[in-house]
Parts: structure tokens; sequence; C-alpha cells
């Protein structure tokens, strides 16, 4: 579980925000990476807890004592994922290099559209829709001030509140902010991105709305029919 929080100028924490419990997907073929954190209560512990319990406790221990994982949780190899990351930063780096990017005379010019800039955090991140989008549009609308009670209650969509507090930039000014704050942009695969929006938006979208009305079309125009139906 980590917790984020703000440090003022003088080094004071300024706010602390929501607990935030780190996602681990490792990949495929990757084993002794992850170590297995057992949480087990001790035998006196479970003899008392037992006394104490009803007659209805023991089914649902039973059903717990199947899932042997359930009170498990892994913990994060450092030295793993250090090397991981080394290693995307050494792809990023020949890929630029590849298509000629790093170079100065193409002066490339960063698409500031998608960038949100939080000045008192010193964040700025890079939208990138369906890796993580939602998650972390909740937590720049939580540093921007929103409190969680309204952000669970409001039908407003979380991008368009987002952005009555961070503005989309310009590039000098995106610029003048990464110098000054910590960049991140966190990535996918594009197929499970696709998969991803064709779920939100098309199979589950809200009846009558304009995804599934789209949706609709979609069906009409390229499914085959079978016997006419």
């Amino acid at each position: 579980m980590i917790y984020y929080g703000a440090i003022a100028g003088n080094g004071s924490t300024r706010q602390q925000l929501l607990p935030f419990r780190v996602p681990l997907h490792p990949p495929d073929g990757i084993v002794h990476h992850l170590r297995l954190a057992q949480h087990r209560l001790r035998p006196q512990q479970h003899a008392q807890h037992e006394r104490q319990a009803g007659p209805d406790h023991y089914s649902a221990r039973a059903a717990l004592k199947n899932n042997a994982t359930l009170n498990s949780q892994y913990r994060l190899d450092m030295e793993y994922m250090k090397r991981r990351m080394e290693h995307r930063v050494e792809r990023l780096q020949k890929k630029c290099a590849e298509h000629r990017l790093n170079e100065p005379k193409h002066n490339y010019k960063p698409k500031a559209w998608e960038y949100l800039i939080q000045p008192e955090y010193h964040l700025v991140w890079c939208n990138v829709f369906k890796a993580a989008s939602t998650s972390w549009m909740y937590n720049f609308n939580l540093m921007a001030g929103y409190t969680p009670q309204f952000l669970r209650k409001t039908k407003d969509v979380p991008l368009q509140l987002a952005r009555q507090k961070y503005p989309r930039p310009s590039v000098e000014k995106l610029k003048q902010a990464i110098n000054e704050s910590i960049s991140f942009i966190i990535v996918r695969h594009p197929f499970e991105r696709l998969v991803s929006a064709y779920k939100d938006k098309i199979q589950y979208a809200l009846p009558n709305s304009h995804h599934h009305k789209l949706g609709n079309r979609i069906i009409q125009k390229y499914r085959k029919t079978v016997n006419g139906k």
C-alpha cells in the first residue's frame, strides 16, 4: 500500500491522499521475481477465533481455506523492477535513435494537448486513454480539490472536471513544467486498449446512448446475417 502526499516548499507534508495499492501484473514466464507473503493466524488465534464465532462461521471459513491466496499479497522485487525499467529506457533510446527523434535538427515539439500539469504537487501526466486513465484522472481530480464524495455522485465526465482545473497547456508551458516536475506516462498494449475501448464504449454502452446507437449501426452494416436474421 502506498500513500501519496504532497510536500510543501518547507518540507512539511501538505496533504495526504487516499491510499493507492500497487497493481502487479507480472509478464508471462517471469517467475521467482515476486515473493508471495503469506499472512496466517497463529494456531492459538485460530482456536480463539473459532470459539467466538457463530455456527455460520464454519462454512465461510471452509470457503476461505479453499483459496490459499485470499489473505496473501505480492511483494514487489525492487531489483527486478529496477532492471526492467532500465531495459525500457534503453529500448526507448534505441527506438528514438532509429527514427532520428533524438537529433536536435528535427526540433520535435510534443503534443501538449493531452498533458495535465499539477503545479502544487509538481506532477506532469501525459494522459493515454484506456491505460489507467480513469484511475489517474480520479487522482488528479482529488489533487485539484474535488472530494471523493463529490466524484462518486457527480454525473459529469471526469475529464471535463479535470480540464476545469487543468487547462490544456501550450508547448512552452509544458516544457517549463517538465523541468520543474516529475513527468510520467502509463502505457498499455495497443490491442488491450482496443478491446477495452470496445467493451467500454460498445459492448456495455448505456441504452439509447450515442455509442449504443453507433454499435447498432456498425452491426447492421458489417455483421453477416444467417437465415435472414
